[in-house]
């Protein structure tokens, strides 16, 4: 016993030492992290069905969460202060399964200091009202064709529901379409559209409607009656072909011209992502096949110089009257029904390409340093009087008015060395953004002077991307790398986004910029950049 005490003196001597030399307070040597969570709530970030936390700390802690399997589906780590953050329930606009979730937090010696269970029920979406739009084509065909689909739904739920698609089952046939990206929330009433073309035989016979998730597992279902009394918009085109003059009218689809016109631009010089996006492919075969019909007996050329001819008398039109330097990438829709249609370079060769994709040809943009135009590969006998431009395609300007494919500009002629060609078969395009647009940084930590990131990358184009790095780090003005950290995304589909992120120590010594780049087969497609340097 004497022993003891005579230990525990030493002990207690010991530390006193320690702090008398450290400037530490003794009790630090006994305190325990705490965590205090203000608010729990559920929403949407990004496409993703989230838990949203505010929360304070008073040391370095780790939040994890894990889903009614007890797998961990979303962790992140955070130092002393006040702080929200989004903790993902599932993958990109993809349902949340329902069940018990648990939220963990641990502190820096990963021992758990607090808990919660979070009970999360099914989205329970309600289909309200149904309207649709008509194309009366009885003049042509004496048919109905239905063009569009509204529908109102309410969130019974509690988690944020994404309809990916939707089933229309008629008494003759099934057809499913595509609906443009929504979120419903919990709790509240939205509206999803759907163009959709369909030639309705038996006006008097009810349908189905029935609302998929991505995974298809149907979400919400009803039956309604057809009605044919709110026709679709049509707008008058007019062009000149082989020297005679071409009319036809074409359907506005609302839902998708609105889409479009309110998605974000993206600072790419790969145009393609104007033709990889996927809403309106069967609108823009609809209105090509419209387009050709016109003709008699037409040969494959007659087709393709038809639908140039088409997309040149829209006419050229720049982005800004006042302003040459002012940049605005117009989707195909846009240029089409954007005041009486048309546009600049990349505009109007987004949109040829489209259309000639639709048709089933090999088709690319040219992207020029100032200029965009269209490539398709055809057989030497299909335009025998003029040759190749690169790589087996044919050049197509679309913003002078009587040029057929094969004919090209003087100024174009001799610059086959500075063309950057983009082949639109199947491929990947992918890009990437910083969460909130920026990145966070830390000093004197435990873990020292760092930069965290946390970043979405998505893919645009139209095929699975495989093996995609991911780097963040830290590279001199002669682009050299100082300090870097990677991570590898096996797979993502076309559509589809995914949230990384990392962190990278700060150099001590050196001047350096930030970046986060993504690499796909060893090239970087990708990449952001800090505006200021570091440290």
């Amino acid at each position: 016993m004497p022993l003891t005490k005579k230990f525990i003196t030493i002990v207690v001597f010991i530390l006193f030492l320690i702090n008398l030399f450290s400037g530490c307070l003794i009790l630090d040597f006994f305190k325990t992290t705490t965590f205090s969570l203000k608010s729990i709530s559920i929403s949407d970030n990004n496409g993703f069905a989230s838990l949203y936390l505010d929360f304070t700390c008073d040391g370095t802690i780790t939040i994890k969460l894990l889903d009614p399997n007890s797998k961990l589906i979303d962790s992140d780590y955070f130092f002393v202060g006040d702080h929200t953050k989004y903790l993902y329930l599932a993958n990109y606009r993809h349902s949340v399964v329902p069940g018990s979730y648990e939220l963990r937090v641990y502190d820096d010696d990963n021992k758990e200091i607090y808990s919660k269970t979070i009970s999360i029920k099914d989205s329970n979406l309600s289909i309200l009202s149904c309207q649709q739009k008509w194309w009366d084509r009885q003049i042509f065909t004496d048919k109905y064709f239905l063009f569009q689909l509204t529908l109102q739904v309410f969130n019974n739920g509690d988690v944020p529901a994404y309809p990916h698609e939707l089933l229309l089952n008629t008494d003759a046939e099934y057809v499913y379409s595509k609906i443009i990206p929504k979120v419903i929330y919990a709790g509240q009433t939205g509206t999803i559209e759907s163009f959709i073309y369909i030639e309705i035989d038996n006006l008097d016979s009810d349908f189905s409607v029935n609302l998929l998730d991505y995974e298809k597992n149907t979400i919400a279902n009803a039956i309604f009656s057809f009605n044919v009394n709110n026709p679709v918009s049509l707008y008058e085109f007019t062009w000149r072909f082989n020297n005679v003059p071409r009319k036809i009218f074409l359907p506005k689809p609302d839902c998708l011209y609105n889409y479009y016109s309110n998605l974000k631009r993206i600072n790419e010089n790969d145009y393609s992502f104007l033709v990889f996006d996927p809403y309106d492919d069967d609108y823009i075969g609809l209105i090509t096949n419209e387009i050709n019909a016109i003709l008699t007996n037409p040969s494959e050329v007659d087709k393709i110089n038809n639908v140039v001819a088409f997309v040149q008398g829209l006419g050229y039109k720049p982005d800004c009257e006042e302003n040459s330097s002012y940049n605005y990438a117009s989707y195909p829709l846009e240029t089409l029904f954007t005041g009486k249609g048309g546009g600049d370079c990349e505009d109007l060769a987004s949109l040829t390409a489209e259309m000639l994709l639709s048709m089933g040809y090999n088709v690319a943009l040219l992207l020029f340093e100032n200029h965009l135009s269209v490539g398709i590969k055809l057989s030497e006998e299909a335009v025998p009087e003029y040759e190749h431009y690169i790589d087996d395609y044919y050049f197509i300007e679309t913003t002078s008015e009587g040029r057929k494919v094969g004919n090209i500009p003087n100024e174009y002629k001799d610059l086959v060395s500075e063309v950057k060609v983009y082949p639109l078969t199947d491929r990947p395009l992918l890009i990437h953004t910083w969460e909130d647009g920026l990145v966070s940084i830390f000093t004197n930590t435990s873990m020292g002077n760092i930069v965290k990131v946390n970043a979405f990358v998505e893919n645009i184009g139209n095929a699975n991307a495989e093996s995609i790095t991911f780097e963040a780090g830290f590279f001199t003005s002669s682009d050299s790398k100082v300090n870097s950290e990677c991570l590898t995304i096996s797979s993502l589909e076309p559509g589809m986004k995914i949230r990384v992120s990392l962190t990278v120590r700060i150099p001590k010594n050196e001047i350096t910029w930030f970046r986060t780049r993504v690499i796909l087969e060893g090239n970087v497609v990708s990449e952001q950049k800090s505006i200021g340097s570091f440290p």
